[in-house]
């Protein structure tokens, strides 16, 4: 039996050996010293992940059998698993004969040891594996208490080496940290200094953080989609933009943080990247002035990240702030640069054409090339609403050449360029894609006009669109919308602002509109019914649900106050083109009030 001197002395000898011993290398060096001072020959400290059912060897030492490397191996059915769970030693004896852990038996009989004691050292790795003492001996030495006490002091020797290692590996990461830190910061402002677009400033960004990023707009669209995580580095570079966005949209419905207010750490599984999980950071970007500018996203495989990386992610956060709101700044000004380009062709206020292009063209607009031109137009619309409705179109509206969404003086403009398609396809694309947006925003209506392949045609086209989306107004419609939807009516548009026309719609109708007006009636709707019907009451009342007998009322009204017979087809015809006319006056005089 040992003595409990001589477990003292190997104590002291053991305590020795780790004064001379670097922090990175404690545990290995307490392994060594516990086998070259002690009856316990093989000596080990493994990190245990209970989930996963893994061990790692963090530090080994067996004299029976000497195994060097840190091999990964099944802890289910050994007896780490149960000191975990209860928190408390387990002792084997007869190790070689035990029935409760099997393979642990035959290990003991392979290697020639008679006893075991596994105990929980009660730390736990970065990652949440907890640490765990193990020795065995060739003797039995489970019934010598000493033995029993002095391996737990083994044990709290490790947890301070284990301490002692984690505070060790800190400091040097915050030192690398800050060193890394100070290079990113010299890194990017030279990048901004020289006037690096985004991509490449945070592409920069990435590089230093080692995972992949990924950096989304206030409106969460994908501003960065950086490299492929490399978890599934099989894919190539156009691959992965091509997920990125699902990707992002995906961990923000999973998290519910499409409004995030703190970094926070998820392990998700992600079906668009096959179902991997992995750990990520989910981080809002917020201006100085305390606004939500966009969010930032790291997808990380392999760990979530340490305290000692804080001086990077840090200086990472600052540099996306300032590249957003640099871009935003840049963006903001760009569109009101081209807004006030596009004011003037819609004017007509532009005299040097050459001018113009150059202008266009340093702005992003291509106007040497042919452009279809779109007004969009909603009731009521709240600045915000606004907002999500050049969001809208911008996302709906994406063409090889870039749609151009602007705000101008007369309303919104989309200025979408043809490319090379043909005519004709191009067009049945641009209705079918405003028609899209209109599904999802019911009262939204679009007036279509173009090709403009002038400058004098943009003036035009964009009268012609405000004009459309005023006779749909007038003829209840929404949706897109073109002059010639309105048939034969819009060949008297040109007349329609005279003076004989305005005498024409007073004579035969004045009396019923201000009637209308008045009394807040709808005479002039229920004639305009009653005359496209070709004169049949029921129809009519069912179009205006309304009886028939309040249809027959209504329209003896009309005939009194106009002084005609309805039953006549001449009168209805010429009553109802004095109401269409009416309408396209009233359209027209909503897009040019000074016309009379």
């Amino acid at each position: 039996m040992v003595t409990g001197f001589a477990l003292s002395d190997s104590l002291r000898r053991i305590t020795s050996s780790l004064k001379s011993t670097s922090g990175s290398n404690a545990l290995q060096a307490l392994v060594d010293a516990i086998c070259d001072h002690t009856e316990w020959q093989f000596c080990r400290f493994d990190y245990v992940d209970v989930v996963r059912g893994l061990s790692e060897a963090a530090a080994r030492r067996d004299k029976l059998a000497y195994q060097p490397g840190r091999p990964t191996w099944p802890s289910s059915g050994s007896p780490v698993v149960k000191a975990i769970r209860s928190g408390l030693p387990v002792l084997i004896h007869d190790a070689q004969n035990n029935t409760e852990f099997p393979e642990y038996a035959a290990d003991a009989r392979r290697k020639g040891y008679r006893c075991g004691v596994v105990i929980p050292v009660g730390r736990a790795d970065q990652n949440g594996r907890m640490l765990v003492f193990s020795a065995q001996s060739k003797h039995e030495l489970l019934n010598d208490e000493p033995q029993l006490q002095f391996l737990q002091i083994m044990a709290d020797l490790a947890a301070l080496c284990d301490e002692q290692t984690h505070l060790s590996r800190l400091r040097r990461e915050f030192v690398a940290s800050q060193i890394q830190a100070s290079a990113l910061q010299d890194s990017v402002f030279n990048a901004l200094t020289s006037g690096a677009s985004a991509q490449a400033v945070l592409a920069l960004i990435e590089q230093a953080l080692g995972r992949t990023l990924m950096v989304l707009d206030q409106e969460q669209r994908i501003v960065f989609a950086g490299t492929a995580p490399t978890a599934i580095n099989g894919e190539t570079a156009d691959q992965w933009a091509e997920v990125a966005q699902e990707c992002a949209d995906e961990i923000l419905a999973m998290t519910g943080d499409d409004d995030p207010k703190g970094s926070t750490v998820h392990h998700l599984a992600l079906r668009a990247l096959s179902g991997e999980t992995m750990p990520t950071l989910i981080e809002p970007i917020g201006a100085s002035s305390g606004g939500h500018i966009g969010t930032l996203i790291v997808l990380d495989p392999s760990a979530s990240g340490t305290d000692g990386e804080a001086p990077v992610r840090a200086t990472a956060r600052s540099t996306i702030v300032s590249v957003l709101a640099r871009d935003e700044a840049v963006r903001q000004t760009q569109l009101e640069l081209r807004a006030g380009l596009l004011d003037q062709l819609f004017q007509g206020e532009w005299r040097d054409d050459e001018e113009i292009l150059i202008r266009g063209q340093h702005l992003g607009l291509d106007l040497r090339s042919p452009h279809w031109l779109v007004a969009a137009h909603e009731e009521s619309l709240s600045t915000a609403s606004e907002a999500r409705l050049l969001a809208d179109l911008e996302a709906e509206l994406q063409s090889p050449g870039g749609a151009h969404v602007l705000r101008v003086l007369s309303g919104i403009a989309v200025l979408v360029p043809t490319g090379n398609r043909d005519e004709a396809v191009f067009s049945t694309w641009l209705s079918q894609r405003l028609q899209r947006l209109q599904e999802r925003r019911t009262k939204l209506r679009l007036g279509i006009a173009g090709p403009c392949n002038e400058l004098a045609d943009y003036r035009d086209a964009w009268d012609d669109c405000q004009l459309a989306i005023d006779l749909a107004r007038n003829f209840n419609r929404t949706g897109p919308v073109r002059l010639r939807d309105f048939g034969a009516t819009r060949f008297l548009v040109s007349t329609a602002g005279t003076e004989d026309v305005k005498n024409f719609i007073d004579a035969l109708i004045g009396n019923i509109i201000t009637y209308d007006r008045e009394h807040k009636a709808t005479l002039v709707e229920t004639l305009e019914k009653f005359v496209a019907s070709g004169g049949r009451f029921q129809q009519t009342a069912s179009s205006l649900h309304i009886h028939v007998s309040t249809l027959r009322y209504r329209i003896g009204r009309i005939e009194d106050l106009c002084g005609v017979d309805l039953k006549e087809d001449d009168a209805r015809f010429e009553y109802g083109l004095a109401v269409r006319l009416h309408r396209i006056r009233s359209a027209s005089s909503s897009l040019h009030p000074n016309h009379d």
